[in-house]
Parts: structure tokens; C-alpha cells; sequence
């Protein structure tokens, strides 16, 4: 593989992971904002291999990995109009819309990955790299939300007192 498509490569992962932590946690920090910044800079990059292996291999494709590419249009599509009109409470639906499409473009893109292996010149070991950072980036958000409902943050949960105030 060469240095770009490497390259190319683990950033896609790495955007992977990034989306699982924005997916996982939610809170106005400086952290999270960065990760946010990160998210959308890495996406944009990525763009650019994107539409390069599609001219390359998109002739030979199965239907898994057309569909895939078609999943990930609509989230590239979803998320720059994101960009331009903020992840706000109205927007929220375009929001889960860019996620489940993106998700699920994923899957099925790394699917296609791992089953055209020696057509594409990807070795087994990346196949397995891609499948179990997916997996990862699948499953962290469900451990992280189950975690965040039977271990809640005290920081957010409100405690009445034992007895009412005497005044006002």
C-alpha cells in the first residue's frame, strides 16, 4: 500500500474513533469542542482519497461496497451541511441522519475492504485492523451510555433537601 493510501487509510479509522467519542459524550468542554473541529477537518481531508478510490474501483465493486459509498455521500453531504448550519436542536434530526448513514456506510465499507482484499491491494492484516477498530467504534458508545446510566456524574444529578427551606 502506498504512503497516501496508508495514510488515507488510518485517518479513516481515526475518524472512526473520533466519531465514536463525539457519539459517546456530549459536554461543552474544550476537549469535546476540539474533538468537534477535529472531526470535521479530518472528514474533509478525507474526502479527497474518497473520490480517488471510487474512480479506481468503484467499476469492479460489489453492491455492498456501492451502497456503502452511497451511505457515505449522503453523510459527506449531511455533514458539510452541518457545518454550515451547526448541530443546533432544530438540526438535530440532520444530525442523526449523518450519523446512522455514516454508520452504516462504514459498515459496509469496511466490509467491502475486507472482502476485495487482493483486488484492491489490501493485506489481511489492515482487513483486521479496520474490522476491529470498527467494532470498537461500534461498541464504546453502548459500554459509554450504559456507564453513564448506572454510574451517573454527581456533578449532574439533583439533590433535594431532606426538608423543605423556611423561606424563600
Amino acid at each position: 500500500m502506498k504512503l497516501w493510501s496508508k495514510l488515507s487509510f488510518f485517518g479513516f479509522l481515526f475518524l472512526l474513533l473520533n466519531s465514536a467519542y463525539l457519539i459517546s459524550f456530549g459536554e461543552p468542554t474544550l476537549f469535546y469542542i476540539s474533538n468537534v473541529l477535529i472531526h470535521i477537518a479530518v472528514g474533509i481531508v478525507l474526502i479527497i482519497p474518497l473520490i480517488g478510490y471510487i474512480r479506481k474501483y468503484l467499476a469492479n465493486m460489489p453492491i455492498v461496497g456501492k451502497s456503502g459509498i452511497v451511505c457515505l455521500g449522503v453523510g459527506i453531504v449531511s455533514g458539510g451541511y452541518l457545518m454550515i448550519v451547526g448541530a443546533t436542536t432544530p438540526n438535530r434530526w440532520l444530525l442523526v441522519l449523518h450519523i446512522a448513514v455514516t454508520s452504516l456506510g462504514s459498515i459496509l465499507f469496511i466490509g467491502q475492504l475486507c472482502v476485495s482484499t487482493v483486488q484492491i491491494g489490501f493485506s489481511d492484516s489492515n482487513a483486521k485492523v479496520a474490522a476491529i477498530v470498527l467494532a470498537i467504534a461500534l461498541l464504546f458508545p453502548i459500554g459509554a451510555k450504559i456507564t453513564q446510566h448506572y454510574r451517573p456524574n454527581p456533578d449532574y444529578l439533583v439533590k433535594n433537601p431532606s426538608s423543605p427551606p423556611t423561606s424563600m
